[in-house]
């Protein structure tokens, strides 16, 4: 065990200085002496790595599915747009068709009028 000097005399919570004026500090034991920093970090990456080739997959199906979701309300909604312009092209060509038949009525009524 190490000890070291304590420069704070208000280091503790009740005030008490340790006896000899000298903190003690138990180096910290390793997990598992027997490997490396290296291998645990290896390790622990690896791990790492492979969380996160899982959540990758996992977003991927994810935005696949809500493409699908988006893709297939779009085509609804495309169809619902066409067919509601056909019924306003329907409409329009039916207004069409009775303006022109009376403009065409008028124009031979006042041809007929003056005598043609």
């Amino acid at each position: 065990m190490v000890s070291v000097p304590l420069e704070d005399d208000g280091w503790s919570a009740g005030g008490k200085r340790p006896a000899g004026g000298a903190v003690p500090i138990r180096p910290r034991a390793r997990p598992n002496p027997s490997r490396s920093t290296r291998e645990l970090n290896e390790l622990n990456f690896a791990r790492f790595d492979a969380k996160l080739e899982q959540r990758v997959v996992e977003l991927r199906v994810e935005m696949q599915a809500g493409f699908a979701r988006a893709e297939a309300e779009l085509d609804r909604r495309i169809g619902v747009l066409r067919a509601e312009m056909q019924a306003g092209f329907e409409t329009g060509d039916a207004k069409l068709d009775q303006r022109l038949a009376t403009t065409a009525g008028l124009v031979f009524g006042v041809v007929k009028l003056l005598g043609g």
